[in-house]
């Protein structure tokens, strides 16, 4: 019998179990947001705990604590093979198409002169088109998001919309926090996505709810709310699963 206490990382089987329950439920298509918030939020909380013997009873750790992010990183993110861009970017990039009628280039024109679609967040039309730079700065386990982007928004940080929950880009927005989940963390970190490219799904904050793909009228757009507007559970869409790509800094020479 042990008479002190020995330290245990969480138990290897344990941990699985609890991942393959969580990633099980999160794609039930009959799944309810709320109940899926509330196990993630369990889940976040349990797996980085430590558990202890002492005279054969398993007891947990109250003082384990999670990894805190303390890195600042910048990368790229794309979905289905084509970049996330600024909508300014690819409405500029479509008056360089040779192919473009003449009202496609007044389409993209207006656009362009609008107050708000500038500033949404989308996908290149091509998979070539240049990726936007992504800047996250670690806040706790959270992330600000900024753009690094010379011009109108240079310095611009994500948001989600009030009115639409869309995700924008502004100068001028209140501070938000996103953070981000592979399919092994639920919380991850720069330690995660390090090794190379990795499937991750962006989740908003305070809401605590991932981002999903919407199309309007052509156009990609990320929302924190299921699209789904049938009201039938069937026809609800799986969170948005981007590919991340870190950008490495080049090594400091003397």
């Amino acid at each position: 019998m042990q008479t002190g206490w020995s330290s245990l990382d969480v138990n290897e089987s344990l941990k699985k179990s609890l991942l393959v329950m969580s990633r099980g439920f999160l794609q039930l298509p009959n799944r309810s947001d709320r109940y899926c918030g509330l196990i993630i939020s369990l889940f976040q909380y349990c797996l980085p705990l430590q558990f202890y013997w002492r005279h054969g009873v398993c007891r947990c750790n109250p003082m384990s604590l999670a990894k805190i992010n303390n890195k600042t990183f910048t990368a790229h993110l794309y979905l289905d093979g084509r970049p996330m861009v600024l909508n300014q970017q690819r409405l500029q990039q479509a008056l360089y198409d040779p192919r473009i009628t003449n009202g496609e280039k007044l389409d993209a024109e207006v656009a362009l002169a609008d107050s708000r679609k500038p500033s949404i967040i989308t996908l290149a039309d091509h998979e070539d088109d240049t990726p936007l730079v992504l800047k996250f700065v670690p806040k706790g386990n959270e992330y600000i998001i900024n753009l690094e982007l010379p011009g109108t928004f240079e310095g611009a940080q994500l948001f989600i919309e009030d009115t639409t929950e869309n995700l924008l880009a502004s100068t001028s927005a209140p501070v938000q926090y996103f953070s981000f989940r592979t399919a092994s963390v639920l919380k991850a970190s720069l330690s995660d996505i390090d090794p190379g490219p990795a499937y991750v799904e962006l989740i908003s904050k305070p809401s605590n709810r991932p981002l999903y793909r919407h199309v309007s009228r052509g156009v990609n757009a990320f929302v924190s709310a299921q699209p789904n507007a049938t009201g039938h559970n069937a026809f609800n869409q799986l969170p948005a699963t981007f590919v991340i790509k870190l950008i490495k800094q080049p090594p400091v020479t003397a």
